[in-house]
């Protein structure tokens, strides 16, 4: 497996190709009281299965945004996107996908360690990113990685179509 640029327009289908969903049997719930959050882990039957659109974000429109791609054996297995913000010194992932098949296997791994080796030469000072507290594999892989949580959103995501109280939750890793 290689971690190479992301070349367009010749890397577009395989990365559109890519699965975008997950699916668990475990979220997080977030509980508020007037002054604080909690997440408890809750156990989901049946298991919640989501996908993330893409075409309405490809390319992302984040200015100065970086993408790299995982290729095995000339496929596209795993695909990010990450910006460096100048004025907080902070690196924003804003995708980050790996074909079920390469799920497990350092693929993820190896694309973000390569985010954070990009942001250290940026100079910038953490890798930020966002995830659904609905997202409980990402939440344990991040987790494994390093990643700390360093805030939530509960309005981000439209409560007409919001799932079992989804809520973004935000995470970060020091360079």
């Amino acid at each position: 497996m290689i971690i190479r640029p992301f070349r367009q327009p010749d890397d577009d289908e395989g990365v559109r190709a890519l699965d975008r969903s997950f699916t668990t049997v475990n979220i997080y719930r977030v509980i508020q009281t007037p002054l604080s959050f909690t997440l408890e882990q809750v156990p989901v039957h049946p298991a919640v299965t989501k996908e993330f659109p893409f075409d309405a974000d490809f390319g992302g429109g984040h200015e100065g945004e970086h993408s790299l791609v995982a290729e095995d054996g000339g496929s596209i297995v795993g695909f990010t996107a990450f910006t460096h913000e100048r004025w907080n010194r902070r690196t924003a992932v804003w995708h980050l996908y790996v074909a079920p098949s390469h799920r497990r296997q350092g693929v993820g791994s190896a694309l973000v360690e390569t985010v954070i080796e990009d942001a250290h030469f940026a100079r910038t000072r953490c890798v930020w990113l966002e995830t659904t507290s609905l997202a409980y594999p990402a939440i344990q892989f991040y987790r494994h990685l390093g990643f700390e949580l360093c805030g939530m959103d509960t309005s981000l995501y439209d409560p007409a179509v919001n799932l079992l109280g989804e809520t973004a939750l935000y995470f970060s890793r020091s360079v």
